[in-house]
């Protein structure tokens, strides 16, 4: 199932604390998922997905190997794997470590991130407990959910345990044809 709109992700700020997305969705900023800083401007204005979350340190302490799976846990980590979207794929998966969809899913997904070359693509986690905003804000409605972001635009999006729609959604987005990536099964 293709990503409604797929366009440029973004966030738009309203004056009084108050988050509000393209659709008029407004999302308190609160504790622990306090989010990210808008950019100062005058009253209300829409800001690109990544220039709106402060870059990461070079300080971070997350090292994973390549092709593992990443656990997202800040802000910060958030927007370092959202800022390489640039130059790759980036996927995006919403859960929860209750959910039994995610548990069914989760064998395939840390299969198929080994799979993948890191300088081609990572699959990044984020607990929509931990998130709840993020996930508001990309119309998280099932678990699990897998945004595919690349050059900071959502590209696909694929809900639930459906592995085959997963597997032909990131072979599509992977590379540029030029380079002929090899298919990944991860069934």
């Amino acid at each position: 199932m293709p990503f409604r709109g797929g366009g440029r992700v973004g966030v738009a700020v309203e004056e009084g604390g108050k988050r509000v997305d393209g659709q008029g969705v407004a999302a308190d900023v609160g504790q622990p998922d306090e989010g990210p800083e808008p950019v100062p401007d005058n009253g209300r204005h829409a800001l690109p997905f990544a220039h709106s979350f402060r870059l990461a340190s070079s300080s971070s302490t997350m090292m994973a190997r390549p092709g593992a799976v990443k656990n997202i846990e800040s802000w910060d980590e958030f927007t370092k794997h959202f800022v390489k979207s640039e130059y790759k794929l980036v996927v995006l998966v919403f859960m929860a470590p209750w959910s039994e969809p995610w548990k069914l899913m989760r064998p395939a997904v840390e299969k198929m991130a080994s799979g993948l070359k890191s300088e081609e693509a990572e699959v990044c986690t984020i607990s929509v407990d931990r998130f709840n905003t993020l996930g508001r804000l990309l119309r998280v409605e099932a678990l699990p959910t897998f945004v595919l972001v690349k050059r900071h635009r959502a590209v696909a999006r694929v809900v639930g345990v459906n592995r085959d729609d997963l597997d032909s959604s990131i072979n599509k987005h992977l590379a540029p044809p030029s380079s002929s990536p090899q298919p990944i099964n991860i069934s």
